[in-house]
């Protein structure tokens, strides 16, 4: 698959998004990125990829929560939600940041 840039970002399901880049050896490495509405063993972007060649990353960003006025309780119940699915991520193999 030829692309014009170095990273390719292939759309699953909004906000999903699979990122891959070829590095110099020509190797791919392959990037899940999983925000707080998704944490699902069943979404597609952990079903179509191989837990040995992806990273998932779990991002815990102020931008994430500044949309909307949330509880203070609510963050904190979001953020150790995101942490424990990393957690059971890990745990199944999977290589998560």
């Amino acid at each position: 698959m030829a692309c014009s840039s170095r990273w390719e970002a292939i759309p699953l399901q909004i906000p999903q998004y699979i990122y891959t880049s070829l590095d110099d050896n020509v190797t791919t490495t392959t990037v899940a990125i999983i925000l707080p509405d998704q944490l699902s063993q069943q979404i597609s972007a952990l079903k179509i990829c191989d837990p040995n060649e992806t990273t998932v990353l779990i991002p815990e960003t102020k931008d994430l929560f500044d949309g909307v006025n949330h509880h203070k309780k609510k963050l904190i119940f979001l953020l150790a939600s995101m942490r424990q699915f990393g957690a059971e991520l890990k745990k199944n193999g999977w290589t998560v940041q």
